[in-house]
């Protein structure tokens, strides 16, 4: 949820990692094509492993990168999960 971060800690734990950091820029435009805000939660080209923290599925939308810098897209956490095969789990502080 908007007033929470990511745990690097729990998403290692979840993950089966020693260590998880976040990506630099670069980093992220290289490997999904997209620009930092505008990654898309479903639709990647190569396969991205995703997770959603526990907390977030309890709303009814959320919104995220829509693929453009000046793009949104509106879904359900229950569809993310389904299109993306994505792990829940507490990763959040």
């Amino acid at each position: 949820t908007g007033d929470k971060r990511v745990s690097e800690v729990k998403l290692a734990g979840v993950c089966g990692a020693r260590y998880v950091r976040k990506a630099e820029a670069a980093e992220v435009k290289k490997f999904t094509g997209y620009d930092v805000g505008a990654v898309p939660p479903v639709g990647h080209k190569v396969k991205v492993r995703t997770f959603i923290d526990e907390k977030v599925m309890r709303f009814k939308k959320v919104v995220g990168g829509g693929g453009e810098i000046n793009m949104l897209l509106e879904i359900s956490p229950t569809d993310i999960k389904r299109l993306t095969n994505a792990a829940v789990a507490d990763i959040t502080e």
